[in-house]
């Protein structure tokens, strides 16, 4: 089908293309958590910054492939980028799902995070720059303007049900760095009672390394804790993850067949 320019005679696929316009402010939208998520150094921020990332990225990579990639993968010049889109997009799944079995604000959470800012940048700048352009020479605007409003109404449907899907996942996140709160208060308190132990046997003039081997065998116990409540809370969270769905595939004849639904849970 031919071409047709949009309002006030701006080329299709650019600005002032409804579904250009509608994807580029998620784009925009998600890139800009990127950006306070890995500059911020507290880490109640890190967890608020990282749930809404996850929420976001999530609802909108599910309703671009139901609603965007699903017709562009049935027309020919775009049938083609279409496969390696969906690539991207569960590859952006699995590193979710890599980032909430680590600790928010971790040095490894925000390796993960890169590389996960990286998947959707590189995705991104394909996406705006040829799946989208190669869509306004196939479709007119009223077939742009109808994707672009299934896509954002689907969006808004699937929020709650990821929000529902990810909450186990960030409140046990939110449990361990409380956790972890918590023995680092014990820690404290152990070697400040080894050292009055220490204090009051130097008064009595009684053996000065007894307090010291109280409190060095205080601390390794609580590291025994800590090691074992990581574990648990690990396998907590990966059970949570265990239920995150797996996005349904474009019916295209060069799209990838479904896979099983082995998506891990965020939230």
């Amino acid at each position: 089908m031919a071409r047709t320019k949009t309002g006030s005679g701006t080329e299709p696929g650019g600005k002032g293309d409804l579904l250009f316009q509608v994807l580029h402010r998620d784009h925009e939208e998600v890139s800009g958590l990127f950006q306070q998520l890995l500059g911020s150094p507290d880490q109640d921020d890190v967890i608020d910054l990282w749930s809404q990332l996850s929420l976001s990225l999530t609802a909108h990579t599910r309703a671009e492939t139901e609603t965007v990639y699903q017709p562009l993968a049935r027309l020919g010049d775009t049938r083609e980028l279409i496969p390696h889109a969906i690539e991207e997009h569960n590859r952006a799944d699995k590193l979710l799902a890599e980032a909430d079995a680590l600790v928010p604000g971790t040095d490894e959470f925000f390796a993960l995070v890169t590389s996960l800012e990286e998947v959707i940048r590189l995705h991104v700048d394909e996406e705006e720059t040829e799946i989208l352009p190669r869509a306004a020479n196939l479709l007119d605007d009223r077939q742009r303007e109808h994707i672009a409003q299934q896509f954002q109404q689907r969006k808004q449907d699937i929020l709650p049900e990821v929000e529902q899907e990810l909450e186990p996942v960030f409140e046990e996140e939110r449990d361990e760095i409380r956790a972890g709160e918590q023995l680092d208060d014990d820690r404290a308190d152990s070697r400040e009672i080894a050292d009055d132990s220490v204090g009051q046997q130097l008064g009595a003039g009684g053996d000065q390394g007894g307090g010291g081997d109280r409190g060095d065998q205080l601390d390794a116990d609580l590291e025994d804790d800590q090691e074992l409540l990581s574990e648990a809370q690990k396998a907590s969270r990966a059970a949570a993850r265990s239920g995150r769905k797996q996005a349904p595939q474009p019916a295209a004849r060069t799209a990838r067949k479904p896979g099983g639904d082995g998506k891990a849970t965020k939230k």
